[in-house]
């Protein structure tokens, strides 16, 4: 078993793959346990790549239309999530 805290808990992107709902075809509840286990690579998807790619020219465009500025978050995955009543995590995005 992975000993890494995001696969020993449930968090909001493996959700839709456990109750077998996610709009991914590739996602399904047995990747998604496998990808838990640290049976597999968790490379992503071709959506997932481009929203990483996508989301700091989203963010810096919000910023331009708004003229408010973004408290950045840590880059994700960077340091430990939250983690709450011992199975479920929380990670902030953007």
């Amino acid at each position: 078993m992975a000993s890494d805290t995001r696969h020993i808990t449930v968090g909001s992107s493996q959700i839709a793959g456990i109750l077998g709902i996610s709009v991914v075809q590739s996602v399904t509840t047995m990747s998604t346990w496998a990808r838990m286990m640290g049976l597999t690579a968790d490379g992503g998807t071709a959506q997932t790549r481009r929203g990483h790619i996508l989301e700091p020219a989203l963010l810096m465009e919000w910023e331009r239309q708004t003229g408010r500025q973004l408290t950045r978050c840590p880059a994700y995955e960077e340091g430990p999530p939250a983690v709450r009543d011992g199975w479920m995590h929380a990670r902030w995005d953007g």
